[in-house]
């Protein structure tokens, strides 16, 4: 993230703001847009002297909690996940926590602002089928949605290979109401090993987030350590039959 004219003075917050909006904090308080890049946790401080923890950075200001942000022309940003919070100042200029339901998600890919994001799936586990077939399920929760999604990606790959997120192993509809979502594979073979991984779609193509297990989705649009994801191996089995088994007797007298 390139911010031309850091954010710098006191509590992190700019100290160049021009005319009357100079000492805003002091005066009527203010909302203030905060941003941070990649991880959604843990959240950042808004404190310059907390050098040890993670730091936000201001991008826009709604004066005198006035409802309506203006963001800053200045602003650039690469590619990337980045997480946006307003944060409320009161006129002391003491700033409030961020919200985790306030909290928005925005992604930038290939030099272009992605739309509204589904929530990311979780509890994504993988289950061994008769004959081979795995089970994947999933559970899918609208707190805090961003956007709906129309559809659910299932998403596949061996020890040696990466997850491909433009060839998708199969596809499941949402439902409205439904929480838990479930998707069977064609059948593997003895050895096989898998990891599996699901991302919700909008109806304008908008993917998720990547689910990992055990922590937030991923910070990054397009990778997911599998290390993170369900896996499914099938075990090779007993071994083919060898015949009679005969007792061999030294006769050493």
């Amino acid at each position: 993230m390139a911010i031309h004219g850091r954010a710098l003075g006191a509590l992190g917050l700019r100290a160049h703001f021009a005319g009357p909006l100079r000492n805003w904090a002091w005066r009527s308080g203010a909302g203030v847009l905060v941003c941070w890049k990649g991880e959604r946790l843990p959240y950042p401080v808004l404190d310059p002297w907390r050098t040890e923890e993670r730091q936000a950075a201001v991008v826009g200001i709604a004066p005198g909690l006035s409802g309506s942000v203006d963001t800053f022309g200045d602003v650039t940003f690469s590619d990337g996940v980045y997480h946006f919070a307003v944060v409320t100042f009161g006129p002391g200029g003491v700033p409030a926590e961020i919200d985790p339901l306030e909290v928005q998600t925005r992604v930038f890919d290939g030099g272009q602002l992605l739309g509204l994001l589904p929530n990311a799936p979780s509890l994504v586990q993988v289950r061994r089928l008769t004959g081979g077939k795995p089970y994947v399920s999933w559970t899918y929760s609208r707190v805090g949605e961003q956007a709906a999604p129309s559809a659910f990606t299932v998403y596949a790959c061996d020890e040696e290979s990466d997850f491909n997120f433009g060839n998708p192993a199969g596809s499941v509809s949402f439902e409205i109401g439904r929480r838990r979502y479930g998707w069977t594979g064609t059948a593997l073979s003895p050895g096989d090993v898998r990891y599996y991984t699901v991302r919700a779609v909008s109806a304008v193509s908008v993917k998720s987030l990547i689910p990992r297990n055990g922590r937030c989705p991923s910070g990054v649009y397009d990778t997911v350590s599998k290390g993170y994801c369900a896996r499914l191996e099938i075990p090779v089995g007993p071994p083919d039959d060898v015949g009679t088994l005969g007792i061999e007797v030294l006769d050493e007298w």
